[in-house]
């Protein structure tokens, strides 16, 4: 018996974005995984590993941080900032990939009626991994600025600007027009789509929250115990630590599959309201069939 295609172009209330996400994840588990774990995973490992040395770096600059020479802080900022600006350069490439494959596994599914095959979400990442990027940069600069202003701005930008991607993946539309019709749709539905992003986020958090318990215990204890015998409390960040909370991290990254997945189903759900696509699609059908 043929399996039955989740449908994407459909109007959902909010409750079923959420359904038709974890739908969509269980139905292309393997084929959708198969591209994570190819395109994406590894991205994740050099992450970790370049979080692992950075952290490392930093602990041992304040290990031996000498009270009495306070300059000595200072020689270790350039290096330390040039750390950190690495390991977000590779978080910058990683999350790009990490919504690439998303959304272009959402579009190929939508083209061809769920038969993806692997090859091509290559051929689709390649295109659209460069306008991600740019698009990524864009819309965390001016979401930073909206924030520095005010907390409400940042917000209302940071919806508005949230379907920026999957517009330029899916649509293929130009980095200005995407730009654009991003507040466009999300006009339509800003509070539930803030609604669907907060509530995803959130899920995200509690399951990586739940991943550090054993990290934060231990944290906790080796502090305690390092101001009680009068220790410098970064001797607790040992390698074997830091090492076990980015693996947590990485882990972590990968949960972002569900708000990426949440924000594509809501993002045709709006479309789908606004522009009837899969009913101008069966008409189309119709006349054809005559």
């Amino acid at each position: 018996m043929e399996e039955t295609k989740l449908e994407l172009q459909k109007e959902r209330e909010f409750g079923d974005v959420f359904n038709a996400t974890f739908a969509f994840i269980q139905q292309e588990f393997k084929p959708l995984g198969k591209a994570i774990l190819v395109f994406v995973v590894p991205i994740i490992l050099i992450m970790s590993i370049a979080l692992v040395f950075f952290q490392t770096s930093n602990m041992n600059m304040l290990r031996s941080y000498d009270p009495t020479n306070p300059s000595s802080v200072l020689q270790n900022l350039p290096g330390m900032f040039g750390g950190l600006f690495i390991y977000l350069v590779i978080v910058l490439i990683g999350q790009s990939v990490f919504a690439g494959v998303i959304y272009s596994y959402l579009k190929l599914y939508l083209q061809r009626k769920g038969d993806v095959k692997f090859e091509d979400i290559f051929v689709e990442l390649r295109k659209c991994f460069l306008p991600i990027v740019g698009a990524s940069i864009l819309a965390s600069v001016i979401i930073f600025v909206g924030l520095m202003f005010c907390i409400l701005p940042g917000i209302y930008l940071a919806i508005s600007l949230s379907m920026f991607i999957p517009i330029l993946v899916i649509e293929n539309n130009g980095f200005g027009n995407a730009f654009s019709r991003s507040f466009n749709i999300t006009h339509k539905q800003w509070w539930w789509t803030f609604l669907i992003i907060l509530v995803g986020g959130i899920m995200v958090w509690v399951v990586s929250f739940i991943f550090s318990i054993p990290s934060m215990i231990f944290g906790f204890t080796k502090m305690f115990h390092s101001i009680r015998n009068h220790q410098n409390p970064y001797e607790m960040m040992t390698t074997g630590y830091i090492v076990y909370t980015s693996i947590v991290s990485a882990v972590t990254q990968l949960l972002y599959i569900v708000p990426y997945l949440l924000i594509g189903f809501q993002y045709f759900n709006i479309v789908e309201i606004m522009e009837r696509p899969s009913l101008t699609q069966k008409i189309e059908q119709l006349g054809t069939n005559e």
